[in-house]
């Protein structure tokens, strides 16, 4: 199990009085976080307690038990603790989230619409994407707390719905951060890197680091990487450089987080920027 003073330090994430839910402490020694669009729950379970949430088994490591929410839950979150062969579920409602609306303009046009001659690059990347993703470490390969991978001034949040020169287009799923061309981007965590491309269609050069326990890092719009697939990493390495490649108006780190296929917001991973 682990101590309480490492399960503290490993998230940037506030405690939550979980009381009327587990009031014997039956399952639970500590959970902190977010219920709702974006936010990440860490639980530290009793010896013996499994854990699935809205029917998806969810990974522990020594008791650490972590979980997300994608920008769109609403509702209702049931979690299921089971002990012994019995089984509890409780039931959490999750906060409601409001989003901002971004006009962007100044996109080249392929960005926006792809010409016909690249769609199978798009398809071929978006697999090698999803692969990259689908294979987690069991273990938690973070022991540490989330960390920023540069300081900068935030241009775009999560969840923010865009405008590319006037169309709809996806909800921006990432934070941004400006910095200048060059500046060096670290690992929030430590971990494994599963992907690392420097020439991705719409993300540039482009890193993905696997945490293990399905909790997935994205650094987009890279000029240059100084990691590949394969390698292992420390919290605050240096694994790229910031620049402006593939669909971006401006020098800025896209930087994402995923618990399993759901998109978290790294802003509520992290402790706030300093001024």
């Amino acid at each position: 199990m682990l101590a309480p003073f490492l399960f503290a330090g490993l998230l940037a994430l506030s405690p939550i009085d979980f009381q009327a839910e587990d009031s014997a402490g039956i399952y639970t020694e500590n959970i902190s976080g977010l219920f709702q669009p974006g936010g990440m729950i860490a639980v530290n379970l009793r010896p013996g307690v499994t854990l699935s949430v809205d029917g998806i088994a969810v990974r522990q490591d020594d008791g650490l038990a972590v979980f997300g929410y994608d920008r769109d839950a609403t509702g209702i979150t049931e979690l299921a603790f089971t002990l012994k062969g019995k089984t509890t579920t409780m039931q959490v409602p999750l906060a409601g989230r409001e989003y901002d609306i971004q006009y962007i303009e100044g996109v080249a046009p392929k960005y926006v619409t792809p010409p016909p001659d690249v769609l199978a690059r798009i398809r071929q990347e978006g697999k090698q994407k999803r692969n990259a993703r689908a294979v987690s470490h069991a273990r938690a390969l973070f022991r540490e707390r989330f960390e920023w991978p540069l300081t900068g001034r935030v241009t775009g949040v999560y969840g923010s719905q865009r405008y590319f020169n006037g169309a709809p287009r996806r909800p921006h799923y990432g934070l941004d951060i400006a910095a200048p061309i060059g500046t060096p981007v670290k690992a929030m965590a430590g971990g494994r890197v599963t992907l690392a491309e420097a020439d991705m269609y719409y993300e540039g050069g482009l890193i993905f680091i696997d945490h293990g326990l399905d909790i997935t890092s994205a650094y987009l719009h890279l000029s240059a990487l100084d990691v590949k697939a394969g390698d292992q990493v420390s919290a605050g390495q240096v694994i790229g450089r910031v620049g402006s490649a593939g669909r971006s108006t401006g020098p800025h780190l896209d930087w994402r987080v995923y618990w399993r296929n759901r998109h978290l917001d790294p802003a509520l991973l992290v402790a706030p920027l300093k001024p």
